[in-house]
């Protein structure tokens, strides 16, 4: 591998052969958290207003599209209530069924790798 290419690159795939731990000395990007959390907001808010599913099914649903226990998603909603809250305003004139097809369109245009469909 050439040196320069891709800065640490050579530490990573020698400490993978070597079998020793990989330490990552950085905490989580702070950006990449409240991304994150906006979207899981968005999911939250989408499933809540368009479905009659229970908020511990909501919680389930979430908690497997992203991968975090229901605990973390209560969690996450919990810390971020004036986001939830703010959006949930926003949002609250796509309620009727009539405006379903708008709420996706907003949404698809803020998160467009994700599938807005009800199950």
């Amino acid at each position: 591998m050439p040196k320069g290419n891709i800065k640490g690159g050579r530490k990573f795939f020698t400490e993978l052969i070597d079998g020793t731990p990989i330490i990552n000395k950085r905490g989580r990007n702070v950006a990449f958290n409240n991304k994150r959390n906006e979207c899981l907001i968005d999911r939250y808010l989408y499933l809540l207003l368009l479905t009659d599913k229970r908020y511990e099914a909501i919680l389930t649903i979430i908690s497997n599209e992203f991968f975090i226990s229901p605990v973390t998603v209560r969690n996450i909603l919990q810390d971020n209530y004036s986001m939830l809250f703010s959006l949930k305003k926003e949002y609250q004139g796509y309620k009727e069924k009539q405006q379903e097809s708008k709420f996706k369109g907003v949404l698809s245009k803020k998160w467009p790798h994700l599938v807005w469909l009800l199950n």
